[in-house]
């Protein structure tokens, strides 16, 4: 096969993972720590470690782009930003493969996969504690797989960084897909065998075994390996009942007061500690904040760069609660505009609805995510939202299993786990009220609980890959996938400059 690379440069003892296009010095500054000083002892195992967390905070993971390319590109969302790149990012016609969104996304997952590829070297050398040792270990597995999860699903074919290179000369092979998924399955079962299931306060926002175990049965989902994802959801809802529980409180879920829940399998922790600081990590001031909540924010209030599509709000009036109240999720979830029969009052951040959009928006009926949204507690939003994103929720874990129950001819079998959905927001039992329905009516109504459950929560882009529902079909209910190309447009284009500097391919029809 021919070799591709990407070409890697280091600093230490930052642990900078440079852009691929910057050289090294050609002077050698004598009073910098070098790669072999640094790891030589249990805190700098444990600080190498805490810095591939920091990686998920960068602008081109979770704290900003990747919520455009999984919602917005998906068909809950749309952009009608006054930023044409963007706003044609998820219009699947962008045409700069380096404009920033692209770009940002593909490297800053491998700026964290080459601080986990350092630690997964040499710690496994260092002469510490050896339970701690193997926990580093299965952390930097997770991390590694996890970084490698959203670049095969946004990428496909992608350079696979399942080593350190020995020199910044060296890279990685681009390889298939299955080739990359083999490799997050491999690290996933690596920390499931090394990681706790649960931390003391001090630590918590580490992946743990459950981590590891959702992360590896969404994987098992993407492949359409139904029966193994089946044996690993099974681990944690019926082998490990009760390590992980549905909060009682939908709405909590979102908000910075209630983070790390029973209900959390992983997440992201955020805080606006070091509020309007850097925009990247590298200082001891840096931001700390995600940038969602300003993108997603309604005019006046933020950006407006993603909105929601009106077909949401009709599925989640579709049907009422034991009451004949609308789903509870439907005013957790969405920002909108509520006739006065259900909510005379219906604010957004402080004022009402049509008080703030007295003709222009709610003459087009326009609506946002309130989800991760900051109107709970503030009347603004700024760069730095506090609120924790998660990024593996039990609920989504349930209704997986009883997707894969369907897909494994036990339809009646899923009924359960989807009533534990439905009865925590008030709803009415599927097994009351759609008794015996077909495999197919299943997958339907599965796409349905999904949708209702998790809109909003970076899964329905990858929903539909899995359905193989991503088509200009969709152009119906979001006019974004007018532009849709089959074959094409399922994937971003690898940006250019690592096709011109690397000698990597590019994806089908970009």
């Amino acid at each position: 096969m021919k070799r591709k690379y990407i070409i890697l440069s280091v600093i230490f003892p930052a642990i900078i993972f440079l852009n691929s296009c910057e050289s090294l010095l050609d002077e050698t500054n004598p009073n910098q720590t070098t790669v072999q000083d640094y790891w030589v002892n249990e805190t700098s195992a444990i600080k190498g470690t805490n810095a591939i967390y920091a990686a998920l905070q960068r602008k081109g993971t979770y704290r900003r782009w990747l919520y455009f390319a999984y919602d917005v590109r998906s068909d809950v969302l749309y952009s009608r930003s006054p930023w044409a790149d963007l706003s044609n990012f998820s219009k699947f016609t962008f045409s700069d493969y380096n404009f920033e969104v692209n770009y940002d996304l593909f490297q800053d997952q491998y700026r964290g996969l080459f601080r986990a590829n350092q630690v997964l070297h040499y710690v496994p050398g260092i002469d510490m504690d050896p339970d701690l040792k193997k926990r580093l270990i299965g952390e930097a597995s997770f991390l590694r797989a996890l970084f490698h999860y959203n670049l095969v699903n946004l990428y496909g074919n992608v350079p696979v960084a399942d080593h350190l290179p020995t020199d910044p000369s060296q890279g990685f092979e681009q390889r298939t897909i299955d080739d990359v998924w083999g490799l997050i399955i491999s690290d996933l079962k690596t920390a499931q065998e090394s990681l706790l299931l649960s931390y003391s306060p001090e630590e918590v926002g580490r992946a743990t075994w459950g981590a590891a175990t959702g992360l590896l049965a969404k994987s098992y989902m993407q492949r359409h390996d139904y029966d193994n994802a089946i044996i690993e959801l099974e681990k944690i809802i019926i082998d490990n009942e009760g390590l992980y529980e549905l909060v009682s409180d939908y709405a909590s879920l979102f908000r910075h007061t209630s983070e790390n829940s029973t209900e959390s399998v992983f997440e992201i922790q955020f805080s606006n500690e070091f509020e309007n600081g850097p925009d990247q990590d590298g200082t001891a001031t840096s931001s700390l904040g995600c940038n969602r909540s300003i993108f997603f924010a309604p005019t006046g209030v933020g950006w407006s760069d993603a909105e929601v599509n009106r077909w949401i709000v009709d599925k989640f009036l579709e049907e009422r609660d034991a009451s004949g109240d609308i789903d509870p999720r439907m005013d957790v979830t969405l920002i909108w505009n509520k006739p006065d029969s259900l909510d005379p009052v219906n604010l957004v951040y402080g004022v009402p609805y049509l008080t703030r959009f007295p003709e222009g928006h709610s003459k087009h009926d326009s609506q946002w995510m309130r989800k991760y949204q900051n109107d709970y507690w503030r009347d603004t939003e700024n760069w730095d939202s506090p609120i924790n994103f998660i990024v593996i929720r039990y609920a989504d874990l349930l209704l997986l299993y009883a997707e894969a129950l369907n897909e494994t001819n036990r339809t009646e079998e899923a009924y359960d786990y989807i009533d534990m959905i439905r009865q925590r927001v008030g709803l009415e039992t599927l097994t009351s009220t759609k008794p015996d329905l077909s495999q197919q009516e299943m997958r339907d109504q599965i796409e349905h609980e999904r949708l209702l459950e998790l809109a909003g929560e970076s899964v329905r882009f990858l929903d539909l890959a899995r359905w193989g529902k991503l088509s200009s079909d969709l152009s119906d209910r979001d006019p974004e996938f007018e532009y849709f190309v089959e074959g094409k447009s399922e994937l971003l284009p690898i940006p250019t400059q690592e096709i011109d500097l690397n000698d990597v391919e590019q994806n089908n029809g970009w």
